[in-house]
């Protein structure tokens, strides 16, 4: 958990078409992450019989098309020595993943899906690129391999999200699966992105309702008396509200609804499921009230667990860690936030609920703006960010 919190939140898309609604959230995700300083374009194109440099909105000159996809290397910091790849992908027309150019593609095990989708893999050893596609940042268009992740080379190991390998380690053709991140209808939808150096939220209400889903891609801080390597973790589930569920495995198999998984001290990606300090946490007398501003510490960290029994021995199941610079409360309203408007609480309608709490821009409250482009904002951590 390192560096300054950056946010494109508040992005507002409604079209009245859902392959248009997919592709102005894709292009905000995009120019997020390309304006990124800790993020790298390593490969890119624009999609099916695109112009390379085609980067705008489907309303503009030289838009994104479908199957467009790009891939960004998240450089090491001090709390994450390790390089980590993200690589984005946009169907439009019920076809991801079904054409060139965002063939072998598939979003939680299915072809012609409208979506937008993300992948992240990481390599061990050697040079630490996994990803085996052409690598000229999109000029020209660059193209994938099959399958698109791989060993580094002078490597030793890849690790892909949504977990791809089985219980001994040997990868399967779900190493072109991805998780989806946004599948939206005709109707509008609000969109928050938020990241630091180490780590990437997003969250996607499909009809501007509240009802938010949620993806995270992060380090985590692994329980003391486990020693972990690459401590990362990525999760999401965009056809469940929040808040997260819980006891339910992210990343057993590809084309479940709950995608993910978590490195473990065996060094191989395996299955994770989330817990809460449920008494706490869902107390009905938990004097919760973010806008307060004394109340701060009133959010709490994420612990989660290894659900997958291995072969190859190791800890894997059990309590492995906890996330903290997403975090959570219960007893405030969703879109509340603490008085410096630094934290905001996202979840069910009813103020009771368990809600998550992630960055915010200490400028306005969610909801402020909405526009297709997004508000920015980048700000100092504080101590709730971890």
């Amino acid at each position: 958990m390192s560096g300054n919190v950056r946010g494109k939140v508040d992005i507002f898309v409604n079209t009245g078409d859902s392959g248009k609604n997919c592709q102005e959230f894709f292009k905000g995700l995009y120019d997020f992450l390309v304006s990124h300083p800790n993020m790298t374009l390593v490969a890119r194109n624009s999609g099916a019989l695109s112009t390379s440099g085609d980067t705008a909105y489907w309303d503009q000159s030289g838009p994104f098309k479908t199957n467009a996809w790009a891939v960004f290397k998240l450089g090491k910091t001090i709390e994450k020595p390790f390089t980590v790849y993200f690589q984005i992908q946009l169907g439009m027309s019920g076809d991801f993943g079904n054409v060139s150019p965002g063939s072998p593609g598939l979003a939680e095990n299915l072809a012609n899906g409208t979506c937008v989708a993300i992948q992240v893999a990481m390599g061990v050893g050697g040079d630490e690129n996994p990803f085996k596609g052409t690598m000229n940042a999109g000029s020209p268009n660059d193209t994938r391999a099959n399958p698109i992740w791989g060993v580094p080379t002078g490597g030793t190991a890849c690790h892909v999200f949504p977990r791809s390998n089985n219980s001994l380690g040997a990868h399967t053709t779900a190493k072109q699966n991805f998780t989806i991140i946004s599948q939206p209808s005709t109707v509008a939808c609000r969109y928050h992105i938020i990241a630091d150096d180490d780590s990437l939220i997003i969250l996607a209400d499909q009809s501007d309702d509240n009802s938010f889903s949620l993806y995270w891609a992060g380090t985590y801080e692994p329980r003391a008396d486990i020693s972990i390597t690459r401590p990362f973790l990525s999760f999401g589930s965009y056809s469940n509200s929040l808040p997260i569920l819980l006891g339910t495995a992210f990343g057993t198999t590809a084309g479940t609804l709950q995608q993910g998984g978590v490195v473990t001290a065996i060094n191989e990606v395996r299955s994770v499921a989330f817990d809460r300090l449920q008494g706490i946490v869902s107390s009905s007398i938990l004097p919760t009230q973010m806008g307060n501003g004394s109340n701060e510490s009133d959010e709490y960290g994420i612990p989660f667990f290894g659900i997958e029994a291995v072969s190859s021995g190791g800890p894997s199941l059990g309590f492995l860690g906890d996330i903290f610079l997403m975090r959570e409360t219960s007893n405030v309203a969703t879109n509340d936030t603490d008085s410096a408007f630094f934290r905001a609480a996202f979840g069910s309608a009813t103020t009771t609920a368990v809600k998550v709490t992630v960055p915010w821009s200490g400028v306005a409250a969610p909801k402020a703006t909405s526009t297709r482009s997004g508000s920015t904002f980048v700000r100092g951590r504080v101590a709730a960010d971890g």
